[in-house]
């Protein structure tokens, strides 16, 4: 019976049926359903130093960054005790209610439209 298995061996697996969810292009990318590597980069910590803050080895921050199966609930608990945030916050979406507006409407607009959005957007930074 899974309570009958140590959390320890757990395996977190967070992705989703590919091509439900994830836009057109971007089926299995699973990296930006979490939030890990923002949070290690505003605490200006590089992946090592975060796997020594977590006791873990290097390679598990590598693959949660990434969205890899194979994390175990053991390492996410680590992960978020030493970035001092809340489980959930390590799977939050990082971006503003604003970009997930601009997203939303972009993702609905024709090919046509959704070129010319891309073309002022450059002129912007330009």
């Amino acid at each position: 019976m899974l309570t009958d298995i140590p959390i320890e061996y757990i395996p977190v697996k967070y992705s989703h049926s590919p091509g439900v969810f994830d836009p057109p292009g971007q089926c299995g990318h699973h990296a930006r359903m979490n939030n890990v590597a923002n949070l290690r980069a505003a605490r200006k910590l590089k992946q090592n130093q975060l796997a020594e803050l977590a006791d873990v080895a290097q390679p598990h921050i590598s693959r949660l960054e990434n969205g890899d199966e194979g994390v175990t609930l053991k390492v996410v608990n680590r992960v978020a005790t030493a970035l001092n945030v809340p489980v959930w916050e390590l799977f939050a979406d990082p971006r503003t209610e604003a970009e997930r507006l601009l997203l939303d409407v972009f993702r609905r607009l024709p090919p046509d439209r959704q070129a010319g959005w891309i073309d002022l957007a450059q002129s912007v930074l330009d």
